[in-house]
């Protein structure tokens, strides 16, 4: 996994070089007109996935990528996280371009389909600075909201920078 967890980090570094040029003709870019390339995507919430599964440890991802969860923990990466172990895992990235500080709405709350929240702040390279860890039960926002980091505030803790290979200082 090491060779592939290299390219993986790769390309996520080339991602975030493409992402930060596209910008300027982003409707963030400042300019009244309508511009193209603007908001997070789909990839954002992936890459977040892939740094909280490599802090959590070994993975199954879910089946389908509109499953209620993203993955089980199947073998934790420390013993502090053996209680993730068959837990299903709702991860939630953030990074410093969603213009309104919030996130796509987070779902299967009501219904229970997930057992711990997780929120991954990236920084501009798409690498992950800081993390939270929340288990359902204590998780008090209803289906449909738009996750906030504010909510996981008081949980926050950094990211382990021996598991960022590619972290440079800017």
């Amino acid at each position: 996994m090491g060779k592939t967890r290299n390219e993986i980090e790769g390309a996520i570094e080339n991602y975030a070089k493409a992402r930060q040029r596209l910008r300027k003709y982003g409707k963030d870019a400042g300019a009244s007109e309508k511009k193209w390339f603007s908001g997070n995507d789909n990839l954002v919430g992936d890459i977040g996935e892939y740094w909280a599964a490599k802090l959590l440890g070994e993975v199954d991802l879910a089946e389908k990528s509109n499953d209620p969860y993203d993955f089980k923990v199947t073998r934790s990466r420390t013993p502090n996280f053996r209680k993730y172990e068959g837990e299903k895992i709702y991860v939630k990235a953030m990074t410093p371009w969603a213009t309104r500080k919030a996130g796509s709405a987070v779902k299967g709350i009501k219904a229970r389909k997930w057992n711990f929240f997780c929120a991954i702040k990236l920084d501009d390279k798409l690498l992950p600075v800081e993390y939270a860890i929340v288990p359902i039960g204590e998780f008090n926002h209803r289906d449909g909201q738009q996750f906030r980091w504010g909510w996981v505030s008081k949980l926050v803790k950094p990211y382990p920078g021996d598991l960022v290979p590619n972290r440079r200082e800017s």
